[in-house]
């Protein structure tokens, strides 16, 4: 482990006692804490009296026979799908966008956590699969160091596999695993292990841990060669595990046709330091719960920034605000399948979430989300028997990702 310092006292033989209890209490939090971030980042499996696994059955159904769960393990069935609510601008329902979160053992990082990105779920459709010719779809690797859990790759759309690189990354030093850690971060594994969820109410208000973490960061795109920059910049993440209510209605249960409300690890973050955070002018939140994995994602911009060269969002901003910026916030807005009940109950009022706050803690009045995703609607696998099985293959975004030759397949592969 890192970070640990022991000073010699005598005798000699107590000062390798204290050292040796010291290093072990560290390890003990890191793997408690590496526990806790892994139930955030990967879905969970329903199961019977028994301890047999409910094909069909969600952690938030509200499904009776669902009488314990735990983490889904590598290589296991996917036993339900995660999809976002259907619109009501009058996209048709292929369009709607869904995920999963299932771990996979890797050889240079041990079992990460895959969060796919999936545009073609509907009920008719095949969930998972991923054209590298038309970059259709996408999604993220979280990995866990020493003393942190955090993003090390992304693609979405058109883009190229990007690597998000940490503070281990030297310049011109090729991209290695150990690189790629504490980069994206997503939260503290000492704060995550100290944390003792029975003792709060999921009703309760507010959060019951959170934090700021500042790093070196960067990203590089995934190619032959691909090294570490002359220059890194500094990422901030504004992290938190608080309760969230999402639009998931229980399909069955003494809680039927009511909301749900989770525990969330949110995860906030800039690519500026955490001074400079009133400066910023794009923000992404990730929300994580253990039920469900990855759950909701949001991007927010600024209205008051021309994003000069960004070719999708640069805009002469000297007579007011950036339009784009608007255009976006206003087509989020009139999808209305994004916003947050105020309540568990069935009706109640659902709404956008607050900006990302200033120093002040107070939300700022320029920031527009401009990207959500929310997928707390559950629908069935294909395969009611047994469950979908994991999209690992060659004709998912995992498979595509660790194709033969790759970066990303001696990075990620199993």
């Amino acid at each position: 482990m890192t970070g640990a310092v022991c000073r010699m006292s005598s005798p000699i033989i107590a000062a390798f006692l204290v050292c040796g209890l010291g290093l072990a209490a560290k390890a003990s939090a890191a793997e408690a804490g590496a526990t806790r971030a892994m139930d955030f980042l990967v879905e969970n499996v329903c199961l019977d009296g028994q301890g047999g696994i409910l094909v069909g059955v969600s952690p938030i159904d509200g499904d009776p026979r669902c009488a314990s769960q735990r983490d889904l393990r590598p290589g296991e069935a996917l036993t339900y799908h995660e999809q976002e609510w259907p619109r009501t601008d009058g996209s048709p329902a292929r369009t709607l966008r869904g995920s999963d979160s299932f771990p996979v053992k890797t050889r240079q990082f041990g079992t990460v956590a895959i969060h796919i990105y999936d545009p073609r779920t509907d009920p008719g459709g095949a969930f998972g699969r991923y054209d590298p010719a038309r970059q259709d779809g996408g999604g993220t690797i979280a990995a866990i160091s020493d003393d942190v859990a955090g993003f090390v790759a992304t693609q979405l759309g058109r883009q190229e596999l990007r690597l998000f690189i940490g503070k281990d990354c030297q310049p011109g030093q090729a991209i290695t695993a150990s690189s790629l850690l504490d980069s994206w971060v997503l939260a503290p594994l000492d704060k995550l292990a100290s944390l003792d969820l029975s003792a709060h109410n999921v009703d309760s208000v507010g959060a019951v841990a959170a934090g700021t973490v500042s790093l070196p960061s960067g990203m590089v795109i995934a190619k032959a060669g691909a090294a570490c920059p002359d220059r890194r910049n500094k990422g901030t993440t504004r992290w938190s595990v608080r309760p969230v209510t999402y639009r998931a209605v229980y399909k069955s249960g003494p809680k039927r046709g009511l909301h749900v409300r989770l525990w969330t690890l949110i995860a906030e973050r800039t690519g500026r330091t955490a001074d400079e955070l009133d400066q910023a002018m794009a923000f992404e939140r990730a929300y994580f719960t253990r039920e469900l994995g990855w759950t909701r994602w949001e991007a927010w911009k600024s209205a008051r920034a021309s994003f000069a060269g960004a070719r999708n969002w640069s805009s002469d901003v000297s007579t007011g605000s950036n339009k784009r910026v608007s255009q976006a916030h206003d087509r989020v807005v009139d999808r209305d399948n994004c916003g947050l009940p105020d309540s568990v109950e069935g009706q109640s009022r659902v709404a956008l979430p607050a900006a990302p706050a200033d120093i002040r803690g107070t939300p700022r009045a320029d920031l527009a989300i401009v990207g959500c995703i929310d997928v707390t609607n559950i629908v069935p696998p294909r395969n009611m028997d047994k469950g979908d099985p994991p999209p690992v293959d060659p004709g998912s975004w995992y498979g595509a990702t660790t194709a033969a030759g790759s970066v990303g397949a001696a990075l990620f592969g199993p």
